[in-house]
């Protein structure tokens, strides 16, 4: 798994730390490390994906052989200003060395339909996004390729509740939601005193799931409304 970190100034590889060690645990993947993006105070999407790019260019050995122990089905999750990173790295991988990203889970992104996307690079994209006007409804946050959306929703108290959508050739149908309780999602990850996973790694481990038991019905040469039927109403709680 790599962790793209959208809000760190400096662009560098981490392989340890505490950050590294809650999402391990809690996506059960321990071959993974951070690529601290640098794209902090890049507001422009396009050079986000460039600087994702070219970083990917000078790290090709070390992305091919992380892939390679990832049985060749690579995780990247990237939060806010590292999403459209990620998209540039998983375009190099493509494009360059023909090697196509398994899953990327997109968190909390910003003005995401302005993000370049290369569509065949990634096998199926994630996306966390927020409820509300400023946040999805106007679109801006959501990314034209997607297949899996699940959209945050403060509830009373501190329950967050997550709709869950499936996009399956720009359609989009409803596969059900799970309901959390915790305080708003942030990447404080695992406190080792109390021994809990923070709320931001559970919701991504709930997205994994949702995308493996849906994953029989993305045929996207062959997929028709019929093979949703049976996920409408699925939920996770």
């Amino acid at each position: 798994m790599l962790w793209i970190d959208g809000h760190k100034i400096s662009g560098k590889l981490v392989e340890k730390g505490k950050n590294l060690e809650a999402a391990a645990e809690i996506l059960n993947d321990w071959n993974c490390f951070a690529i601290q993006s640098g794209s902090a105070f890049v507001f422009n999407a396009e050079k986000r994906f460039q600087m994702g790019y070219h970083f990917a260019s000078e790290n090709a050995a070390k992305l091919i052989e992380h892939t390679m122990l990832s049985g060749n089905r690579l995780t990247i999750v990237a939060y806010g200003r590292g999403i459209a990173f990620a998209e540039g790295i998983a375009a190099f991988l493509y494009e360059e060395r023909r090697i196509k990203v398994h899953r990327a889970l997109l968190v909390y992104g910003n003005w995401l339909k302005k993000t370049p996307q290369l569509e065949e690079s990634i096998k199926y994209r994630i996306v966390i996004g927020r409820a509300g006007k400023k946040h999805g409804s106007n679109g801006m946050n959501i990314p034209v390729f997607k297949s899996i959306y699940l959209e945050e929703k403060k509830l009373p108290g501190s329950f967050y509740k997550y709709n869950i959508y499936a996009y399956l050739n720009r359609d989009k149908y409803p596969l059900g939601f799970f309901i959390k309780k915790d305080k708003r999602p942030k990447l404080s990850f695992i406190s080792k005193k109390s021994n809990q996973p923070a709320l931001f790694w559970d919701v991504v481990s709930h997205a994994i799931n949702t995308l493996e038991t849906a994953d029989s019905i993305f045929d996207y040469e062959h997929s028709t409304r019929a093979k949703l039927h049976g996920f409408f109403n699925l939920s996770y709680n």
